[in-house]
């Protein structure tokens, strides 16, 4: 893919992806299932002259990923998973060093076991263990158990705990990059893998045609990867660090009603509450969101369907803060200071009409309302607001052609 610019360098960017991978599955009567599979992708991007033949690769990312696990239900009433996993990343770019081409690599090695009990009809039972094994972290094993109680056919009962870990990728340890002087991205070479400990109980609720779930979860992490954006010597930053401890819990749930034989109403709602490093809010996360949406459809069985689709989405207002130089009597001091982007909703209608066969014509407007962010183009706010102009009003017609003709 050749990308071209506006700038008069004579240089453009150009790039090449190459992804291939293959899978085999054996199954040994009702007991055994073996399956192995790669998957790899090689990534090159290079900056090539827009006159002459020439090239110079500034980017190389090759990453391989082997696979094989072992499933078995040959014991009654036991679902037993058995796997190996192999990550390889290297990548080679000019964004690590004083923008000379240097390598730099990852491996790791994951295996798990789990197995899935369902001793009666209303309990199922999950207990499975994760190791991974790093060349750079070293060694780690995560538990995970869960259990699901069906009360009786409409209401099941969830409880959940899991031990999760992460090592950091290579762009978090090792970046070093500018982004035409609008920002900087700083990996950390000193950064340490996070871990964390998950918790969550949750309910299914299901009658006729109404669906209902919900969670109330909780995550304790220890030294959680971040970035972090702090700014001095009049640029932008976003830094890769390890905080303390950080807490991250919250309530998810969703609904959906099918009603009146055309008519669908769906809905979310997520809050989440995020604990603060030194009393400082690094996370950039809205703590409300929610989505809404409400279908009719009607189809007289012959030759003519209506859809029509009214969607919104709202998201709260975000509060975090970043951190700058602030110079008193002539003496620079690091300090911070607050960002709050405000909340915004934004509504999509869709109206679609099926005529036989062979013609839809669909008519709406995103951003019905005509929002437009206040705060665009001031710098952070940039990357948590949506960059939209205002509404946009759309026609679109699909003619099958072998449909018509057969006609």
């Amino acid at each position: 893919m050749n990308t071209y610019d506006m700038i008069q360098d004579l240089v453009f960017t150009q790039s090449k992806d190459f992804s291939w991978g293959t899978q085999g599955r054996y199954t040994l009567k009702n007991c055994l299932t073996i399956t192995a599979g790669l998957h790899s992708d090689f990534y090159y991007r290079y900056k090539r002259h827009e006159r002459r033949d020439e090239r110079i690769k500034v980017y190389d990312s090759r990453i391989m990923e082997p696979r094989f696990m072992l499933e078995s239900h040959y014991f009654k009433g036991h679902d037993l998973q058995l796997g190996v996993d192999h990550f390889s990343d290297r990548l080679t770019s000019d964004r690590f060093v004083n923008r000379k081409m240097t390598s730099r690599s990852l491996e790791e090695t994951e295996s798990y076991f789990q197995d899935e009990w369902t001793p009666s009809e209303k309990w199922m039972l999950s207990l499975g263990v994760r190791t991974d094994f790093s060349h750079q972290f070293g060694f780690m094993w995560m538990p995970k158990i869960a259990a699901k109680y069906n009360v009786n056919k409409r209401l099941a009962l969830r409880a959940d705990y899991s031990m999760g870990y992460r090592s950091p990728s290579i762009k978090e340890l090792f970046f070093n990059w500018d982004h035409l002087g609008m920002f900087m991205i700083k990996g950390n070479e000193f950064l340490k893998p996070e871990k964390n400990n998950y918790f969550s109980l949750g309910t299914e609720y299901t009658h006729g045609d109404f669906f209902f779930n919900g969670t109330v979860y909780a995550n304790l992490f220890r030294h959680k990867i971040e970035g972090v954006w702090r700014i001095y010597d009049m640029q932008y930053n976003f830094e890769y660090t390890n905080l303390d401890n950080q807490t991250l819990a919250g309530v998810d749930w969703l609904m959906k009603w099918n009603f009146l034989r055309h008519w669908t109403v769906d809905a979310s709602y997520s809050y989440v509450y995020v604990s603060k490093e030194n009393g400082l809010q690094f996370n950039t996360t809205s703590p409300y969101a929610a989505t809404s949406g409400i279908d009719y459809r009607y189809d007289n069985g012959k030759n003519y369907g209506l859809k029509v689709n009214l969607n919104a989405s709202f998201m709260g207002k975000k509060t975090y803060d970043v951190q700058d130089r602030l110079t008193v009597d002539g003496i620079s001091h690091k300090a911070y200071f607050r960002c709050e982007l405000p909340a915004y909703v934004l509504c999509n209608l869709n109206v679609m009409q099926e005529f036989g066969t062979y013609l839809k014509v669909s008519a709406g407007v995103n951003n019905l309302f005509n929002y437009k962010p206040k705060t665009l183009g001031s710098g952070l706010t940039a990357f948590s607001v949506p960059a939209t102009a205002g509404a946009r009003v759309y026609v679109q017609m699909e003619v099958k052609l072998d449909a018509l003709f057969h006609k």
